[in-house]
């Protein structure tokens, strides 16, 4: 299912560490269950949101540092550590749609951190 401006879906890890969880009843997830992204010769990537373009997502490895969040648009990423929000570093984004996706990354805070908790078992 496409994603179109101004859609919004959360999507979650289908197997490995993170088995589905986030796919249980009373958690927001897709209608036909969940998704991973990886590339060849890569770590796992759980897609934890879309939001309009964005892709948010974090390693599978990322679970030694503080709870943070990784966003990419085409070729641009940015790196948003989630308590407190903050930009941790972008690559690519100009400064108003930073903005755009620190406020986004706000107002989806609370299940960002949820998603990050399960998934590394906080």
């Amino acid at each position: 299912m496409p994603i179109r401006q101004g859609q919004t879906r959360l999507v979650t890890d289908t197997g490995g560490r993170g088995g589905g969880r986030h796919c249980r009843e009373g958690r927001p997830s897709l209608p036909k269950g969940c998704q991973r992204v990886s590339l060849p010769g890569q770590k796992p990537m759980p897609t934890v949101l879309r939001v309009g373009p964005y892709r948010f997502f974090f390693y599978s490895g990322d679970g030694g540092e503080p709870p943070h969040i990784h966003v990419e648009h085409d070729r641009h990423v940015a790196k948003f550590w989630l308590d407190p929000v903050r930009l941790a570093r972008s690559g690519g984004f100009k400064a108003p749609e930073l903005r755009e996706i620190a406020e986004l990354v706000s107002q989806h805070q609370g299940p960002l951190l949820e998603a990050w908790n399960d998934y590394f078992g906080r």
